[in-house]
């Protein structure tokens, strides 16, 4: 009993064993749970937090990346204003063009899965006019991500495709629209417009000038979209907008008819006179400082900027190039008409004369003589060799002599000389509203010298448009204007939404002043040495101009009103570098001659003839031989004699050899006629129509006649209207023929 006893105790000890031994795993298994449940709350934290972050703190950073993918935005671009003309015709507009591109392995048909690549290769083609064979090969590459199939589509080729690609719900091909500014004149007032640079911005002149107010403000549009037909919204899908606003229209006071009056002219006058550093013009009112026309012989054709200027070989010119740009910049678009400086000469003694008699100190019968006069070291002559000697101060103003107009800047004094160059704006750009205007250049400290020299217009240089603004002021009663190109910004539906009126500067002289310089300006070309600037039934005020640069070169000018009593415009022509010896101030004036009297006619300025007027339309010019003489030489000689000189060809050069004429030797012209000269002795002399003249008044004929190519020869009195005509309207004549013309007795023509 004993040992069985023993026996239990041992089992109860190792019962009891058992059990300690039992607890130990229960403690462990309850500690992993403790780590577990920390791991998943901390992971559960992580993802909490990192859902937080996602959807709420970082919300817009997700949401756009995602949009990528879900959405498309679609910039609305606006479309640049255009720019007009003073009556409305368009100089420069946009036009959308668009660039097409391809990811290629999106290029298949969702509607017809089986549709070729060869078959889409064809309908692309088609539409944007490409090689099937080319697209084929750039659809296929779909190892990359997009590939540019045109720039600059057209829309019709854009609209095409969009058909095409609709049609047959074809996936990958993107348009993105880009602007294309398209000029429509050419090369008209190309230095004022400007043009525009690749991504639309202004370059140049207006597109410059008024590049915030063309341009406009861009759109967008979001909206879910897939990447098949035209990647329109998804049913049910709610795009967000904001619509692009068009920039403004810039209306000019620019003329578009008398632009290219002044750009003819100013371009016949360069090549008679072999002129070799080109010229500029300007025409103005007066009264508002609006500019007409502002030309350069330089006008380059917006539309290609940057193509291959003249006298430069096509084969070698790299628009790209920073030796090309900067000869861009420097000749060919650069507006000299309101950047450049010249010496403004004799123009310059009006401005003199205006400062004697708004202080007293000039009377026109004053007697006065122009023999040379010393100022510090120099001695200061008349052009005219030997002077003129005693003459009125009228006569010496109509005669241009320097040695009067040094004497009345003494009587004026430095200080109050100066103080009147500053008022009449040589100092100081006169604010037009185009980029890159200079400014007169004047000594810092001016002794009596430099005050003596300027009085006839040396020794300080000014800009052109200083030089006719001034000008305006004598023809407006004393007003200094500002001068303006733009006059009204409009929007897309052509509502004015800012007027730039006319701005007044300052009054600078008196109008009883003003009048008095009108009448000596008058006086100049009437009886002194701007009579080339004469033009019948428009009584013209002008001063012409020759003043010697540094590097012996003239420059050439002639600054006019017309008609004097009450001026419509002022114009100034000036020319740089003539290379004849013949080419004078005299030959500029018939220049601007030429500009003022088509300019009158167009905007239907009456003529008034006088009796002088009569004598001179009526006054018969007889052909002189040109045969043997250079082209040079043959407008030289014609220059005095009112009549034309045209070479048909157009290949002759200033030193070509005349071989005959049409009409030949002493047959008799009138007035204002043309001769044709040839290089050949069996010239082509092509035939014209005659046009029907009975009935018009002698101005009427004469420009019809011009414009038709033939010659008019008066019988009798140029009065009254023409009754009959030598040859019968419909007759076909060669060109430049002399038809004889009579008038009725009446009323001198208007």
């Amino acid at each position: 009993m004993k040992k069985r006893n023993t026996i239990n105790n041992n089992s109860i000890k190792k019962k009891s064993r058992n059990k300690k031994t039992g607890s130990k795993p229960s403690s462990k298994w309850n500690a992993g749970i403790w780590f577990s449940s920390l791991i998943l709350l901390v992971f559960c934290g992580y993802i909490i937090t990192n859902l937080f972050n996602m959807q709420v703190l970082e919300f817009e950073v997700h949401a756009q990346e995602a949009a990528k993918y879900h959405y498309r935005k679609i910039v609305e671009l606006p479309k640049r204003g255009s720019i007009y003309d003073s009556n409305g015709a368009e100089l420069a507009f946009s036009s959308t063009v668009y660039t097409i591109g391809a990811t290629p392995s999106d290029v298949i048909s969702r509607k017809n899965s089986k549709m070729l690549k060869e078959d889409i290769a064809s309908g692309i083609s088609e539409a944007l006019g490409m090689d099937p064979a080319v697209v084929l090969e750039m659809i296929s590459d779909v190892d990359k991500t997009w590939i540019r199939l045109k720039k600059r589509a057209e829309k019709t080729e854009a609209d095409a495709l969009k058909e095409f690609v609709a049609e047959n719900e074809i996936g990958g091909i993107s348009f993105d629209e880009e602007e294309k500014r398209v000029y429509p004149e050419g090369n008209l007032a190309g230095t004022v417009i400007g043009f525009t640079s690749n991504d639309g911005s202004g370059q140049l002149g207006l597109e410059l000038q008024y590049n915030n107010e063309l341009t406009g403000t861009p759109g967008y549009t979001y909206t879910e979209t897939d990447n098949y037909g035209k990647s329109s919204a998804l049913p049910f899908a709610v795009p967000l907008s904001l619509r692009a606003s068009d920039g403004y229209n810039v209306v000019t006071t620019i003329d578009s008819t008398i632009q290219k009056i002044v750009q003819t002219e100013l371009l016949n006058s360069v090549k008679s006179y072999n002129v070799t550093e080109g010229g500029v013009a300007i025409v103005m009112d007066p009264y508002t400082g609006s500019i007409l026309a502002m030309a350069g012989t330089t006008e380059f054709d917006p539309n290609a900027p940057t193509a291959c200027p003249p006298g430069e070989s096509p084969e070698a010119w790299d628009p790209t190039s920073e030796e090309s740009v900067k000869y861009l910049s420097s000749n060919i678009w650069r507006n000299r008409a309101i950047s450049d400086n010249y010496e403004p000469g004799s123009t310059f003694k009006a401005i003199t004369s205006a400062m004697a008699m708004e202080l007293g100190k000039f009377s026109e019968n004053e007697i006065m003589n122009d023999a040379p006069i010393k100022v510090a070291d120099r001695i200061i002559n008349c052009y005219h060799k030997g002077g003129h000697g005693l003459e009125t101060a009228r006569q010496a103003f109509w005669n241009s002599c320097n040695p009067i107009f040094v004497q009345l800047s003494q009587r004026v004094g430095i200080s109050k000389f100066y103080d009147f160059v500053r008022a009449f704006g040589f100092y100081e750009p006169t604010g037009i509203d185009l980029p890159g205007e200079g400014s007169g250049i004047f000594h810092a400290d001016p002794a009596e010298i430099d005050m003596a020299c300027l009085a006839f217009g040396e020794q300080s240089t000014v800009t052109p448009i200083a030089m006719i603004n001034s000008y305006a002021a004598f023809a407006n009663g004393g007003t200094l204007m500002k001068p303006r190109i733009v006059k009204s910004l409009t929007d897309s539906s052509g509502n004015i939404v800012k007027e730039i009126p006319p701005v007044v500067v300052r009054q600078v002289i008196s109008e009883q002043t003003a009048v008095r310089v009108r009448n000596l300006l008058e006086g100049v070309v009437t009886y002194g040495t701007g009579s080339k600037g004469y033009v019948a039934g428009f009584h013209v005020g002008g001063k012409t101009s020759t003043s010697t640069r540094d590097d012996d070169n003239n420059v050439i000018s002639f600054l006019s009103m017309a008609p004097i009593s009450q001026p419509k415009i002022c114009v100034l022509v000036i020319l740089f570098a003539p290379e004849e010896e013949y080419a004078r101030s005299s030959l500029v004036a018939k220049t601007s001659a030429a500009m003022t009297e088509r300019i009158l006619e167009y905007l239907d300025v009456p003529r008034d003839y006088s009796g002088d007027d009569l004598t001179s339309l009526n006054k018969p010019v007889k052909v002189p031989s040109l045969v043997g003489l250079t082209l040079a030489q043959a407008v030289q000689q014609l220059a005095d004699s009112g009549i034309n000189t045209t070479d048909p060809s157009g290949e002759m050069k200033n030193d070509s050899m005349i071989i005959s004429q049409y009409p030949i030797k002493d047959q008799v012209l009138h007035k204002g006629g043309t001769i044709s000269v040839f290089a050949s002795d069996t010239p082509d002399i092509s035939d014209v129509v005659v046009p029907d003249i009975r009935g018009k008044n002698i101005n009427e004929c004469i420009n019809a006649m011009t414009e038709s190519g033939i010659n008019i020869i008066i019988d009798g009195e140029c009065l009254g209207t023409a009754d009959t005509q030598e040859f019968e309207p419909g007759t076909t004549v060669k060109k430049w023929s002399i038809m004889k013309v009579t008038f009725t007795d009446g009323e001198t023509a208007d």
